[in-house]
């Protein structure tokens, strides 16, 4: 009997095994189905030891799974004789089982790993939102009620969550490995149904668990999966299970659309379901997560749907300056230059003599472009995705058909007969209009009425229109109507001389009645015999031009608060006081800084420090007037404008009730957070100030309110602009007076009172200033507290009332102490 037949043989006992477990008492079949489990096992830990490479791994992953579950089923057998259960759970063998479990997900993601060379976030994707769609599925019919049945045992049912658990992660490897492409032997078919058998057998005893029943079919299918186990691993093509494939780019398939479908048709399941508020509420995040998943899908593949057009569009570019070489020896010098600009940042394309063993992806070059011993094409800085590899694939396709029309326009040129080298000429000039044909850009040629001549191929796809709607009809039927005036006057300088060449953006109407911009270039080539008008080339702008426009947003938006940014901020408030300056009205601008938020974003980490921000900066844009304007200056800094209508009494009134508003508390993942903030403010009734000296000194009443007002606003003086002036000189001359011996101590004697005799002396730091004369300790001390300074006035005072203290004792001055 040859290896095929000894594996059917075992794949048909498996199926016969299984049809007495269903019909058979459980103390008949039951022994029957574990000697089974076991002789399987053994088959597999057997095969697994002839194994070589890859392959070896898998089949000892997988026997030891199967090992692991057979000897579960016995253990848990000889429990359920000691305790006169059929299947008792909890069980000791759930200590095997649960293992056993892991090893078939570590099983499924070697095979997954081995077979695929990148990283496919999509496929993970789909599998994930199929196998949500299931967990649905099974929560509605029978696993809800199950784990929200107080009167079950809580370790039954933690311990049925864990198995669960383990099924759907099973469950996402498996379909991650079903839904890719790639070379699949019989073994690997043979495999996936085992595979597949075993979580639907798992599925089963969850269900039967969740019911009561027996677990009549999880018992009777186990058989099958053993015997497809072994028949796989046993089979010849299993040394083929682990042979990378090569990844496909994105395509709407059936599994996709299946996904689609799930994604609708599974929420309704939904409907009707009275589970209790739980259950409702895990239904509801399942199918919001199964939600999010899907709109994720189809967001990565619009995204690279548009990165499949920019390619196909650059790739047209790329062949257009190839072609314009003469010879294949250029081409292919050109070509490494070509790819790099149509792979991934960081991805180089090398040219080499032959195949290596290198992990680089390796494209074997057209003949046209082996030239100095060049016959591989070799792509260096990872395995680009499909998309680019396409292309570049396609490049070099391409570059060899050109390569073969410049040697061929060579050698005609060298031929003696006529006829044949135009013919060569003939088949370049058609290559050359089917490249651009199909190219992305659209090309026009326009009469002297301005009626179109020829429009390429391409316009169908561009624009939705076909070509025959273009026939003797002016431009201007697919154009704006605002941007008619415009093109003629473009096409009428063009004619006359006045520029040969002329650059515009203008408005085309698509077919499906939506507007595209497209960046226009009309050039006069009437002079040209083979074309005999205005050439017009036409690029497609919309999708950069909405880029560009996001961008410049960007430049003034706070992109976590959606708010103005400084920069912004500081432009609105000098236009508010240039209109000021006119008006004679006063502008005020208020800065609002969150009170120990450092504290805030320590105990909540950044992102829900964040949620903070977000809440207070809705709070602050509730509470202002229309015509005020708020932005975010800096972390936890705001930035309010006033431009119009309040005294400064009116706007500190105004800002303490956004305090008030801003104090309110509220709730961040069940921790509740009372924020506080400080303002201050500063006005300009006249517009001789710069925006940046209002908020100077609306930043310098913030100070002030910190350090005596906090949680309220408090209005700009000047008398405030000089403390903190004369505050920052006596800053930066602290330094000096340490090193240039500015500082003396006073003794202040203490007398005893009896006897009039003194028993101490107290050290007191002094401070003359070379110009300010004697600053008082009560304003020189915290400053040095609070520049750091401290510790170095300490060290100076201890040393020079030590030294003082020697010099007293020498001259007999020793029954008195000092304090310091």
């Amino acid at each position: 009997m040859d290896v095929r037949s000894r594996l059917g043989a075992l794949i048909a006992v498996s199926g016969g095994i299984s049809v007495l477990a269903l019909s058979a008492p459980a103390d008949v079949s039951d022994p029957v189905v574990l000697l089974w489990s076991l002789y399987c096992s053994a088959l597999m830990v057997a095969a697994a030891r002839r194994h070589q490479g890859t392959t070896r791994r898998t089949a000892w992953l997988l026997a030891g799974a199967a090992g692991l579950t057979a000897v579960g089923f016995l253990v848990r057998g000889i429990h359920g004789e000691m305790v006169g259960e059929p299947q008792p759970m909890p069980s000791p063998a759930d200590f095997i089982h649960i293992p056993a479990y892991s090893l078939f997900v570590l099983t499924a993601l070697h095979v997954h790993r081995s077979r695929s060379a990148r990283r496919d976030v999509d496929a993970w994707l789909d599998s994930a939102a199929l196998i949500l769609a299931l967990f649905i599925m099974m929560w509605v019919t029978f696993l809800g009620d199950f784990v929200l049945d107080d009167s079950l045992d809580p370790g039954l049912r933690a311990l049925n969550s864990v198995y669960n658990l383990l099924i759907f992660s099973a469950g996402a490897v498996f379909l991650r490995i079903t839904s890719t492409p790639g070379h699949r032997p019989l073994a690997y078919y043979i495999l996936g149904v085992a595979g597949g058998a075993y979580i639907v057998s798992d599925i089963a005893a969850t269900y039967s668990l969740a019911r009561g029943t027996g677990l009549t079919l999880a018992v009777a299918l186990s058989p099958i999966v053993y015997g497809l186990a072994a028949a796989a691993i046993r089979h010849p093509s299993a040394k083929m299970l682990a042979v990378p494939h090569e990844e496909e780019e994105l395509r709407v398939g059936t599994l996709r659309l299946f996904i689609v479908a799930l994604t609708i048709l599974t929420p309704l399941l939904t409907l009707g379901h009275d589970g209790g508020r739980v259950s409702s509420a895990v239904l509801i995040c399942a199918a919001a997560l199964l939600a999010a998943l899907v709109v994720t899908r189809v967001v990565r593949l619009l995204r690279q749907q548009q990165e499949t057009s920019d390619l196909d569009r650059q790739l047209s570019t790329e062949l257009a300056q190839l072609a314009a070489l003469d010879s294949a020896a250029a081409i292919t010098e050109r070509i490494p230059e070509a790819a790099e600009r149509l792979l991934p940042n960081g991805s180089t394309l090398a040219l080499t003599s032959g195949r290596t063993t290198s992990s680089h992806e390796q494209l074997i070059l057209p003949r046209a472009l082996r030239v100095d011993g060049f016959e591989v094409a070799e792509i260096r800085g990872g395995l680009p995705p499909p998309a680019h590899l396409r292309v570049v694939s396609s490049l070099l396709r391409d570059a060899g058909l050109l390569a073969d029309a410049a040697e061929g326009l060579a050698a005609s040129a060298r031929q003696a007969s006529e006829a044949a080298a135009n013919e060569r000429i003939a088949e370049n000039e058609r290559r050359f209009r089917a490249l651009v044909q199909h190219a992305s850009d659209l090309v026009f040629v326009l009469d002297e009425q301005g009626l179109v001549e020829y429009v390429s191929d391409s316009v169908t796809n561009v624009t939705g229109h076909t070509v025959q709607e273009f026939d003797d009809r002016p431009l201007s039927w697919i154009l704006h109507e605002n941007d008619v005036p415009a093109a003629e006057q473009i096409f009428t300088g063009v004619l006359s001389g006045s520029s040969r060449q002329a650059v515009h953006e203008l408005r085309v109407r698509h077919a499906d009645g939506s507007m595209r911009l497209f960046e226009t270039v009309m050039t006069d080539m009437r002079h040209v015999p083979a074309v005999g008008g205005v050439v017009l080339n036409a690029t497609d702008v919309t999708e950069r031009r909405s880029l560009e426009r996001d961008l410049r947003d960007a430049e003034t938006t706070d992109p976590l608060t959606l708010l103005l940014n400084r920069n912004a901020f500081l432009n609105e408030t000098d236009a508010a006081i240039r209109r000021a300056s006119i008006t004679g009205e006063a502008v005020t601008v208020a800065t609002i800084d969150l009170d120990d938020f450092k504290t805030i974003n320590d105990a909540l980490g950044p992102m829900l420090a964040d949620r903070v921000l977000v809440e207070v900066a809705q709070r602050i844009r509730a509470s202002i007037r229309l015509s005020d304007t708020v932005a975010r200056l800096s972390g936890d800094e705001f930035g309010v404008l006033m431009p119009e209508g309040y005294s400064g009494i009116e706007a500190v009134a105004a800002i303490e009730r956004i305090l008030e508003d801003i104090a309110s508390e509220f709730d961040v993942e069940g921790r509740t957070i009372t924020p506080s903030a400080t303002a201050g403010l500063a006005t300009d009734t006249g517009g001789d100030s710069t925006a940046a000296q209002v908020l100077r000194n609306a930043d310098v009443a913030l100070s002030q309110a910190k350090a005596h007002l906090s949680g309220r606003a408090l209005l700009f003086e000047e008398s405030m602009a000089l403390a903190v002036s004369e505050r920052l000189d006596i800053r930066s001359s602290f330094q000096r007076a340490l090193r240039d011996d500015e500082l003396r101590l006073a003794y202040q004697p203490i007398v005893e009172f009896g006897s009039g005799r003194i028993v101490s002396l107290e050290a007191l730091a002094r401070w003359r200033h070379p110009t300010r004369g004697d600053v008082a300790p009560g304003v020189f001390i915290p400053i040095a507290e609070e520049s750091g300074f401290i510790g170095e006035l300490g060290e100076w005072a201890l040393r020079t009332a030590c030294l003082q203290m020697n010099e007293w004792s020498t001259a007999g001055l020793d029954d008195f102490t000092v304090s310091v």
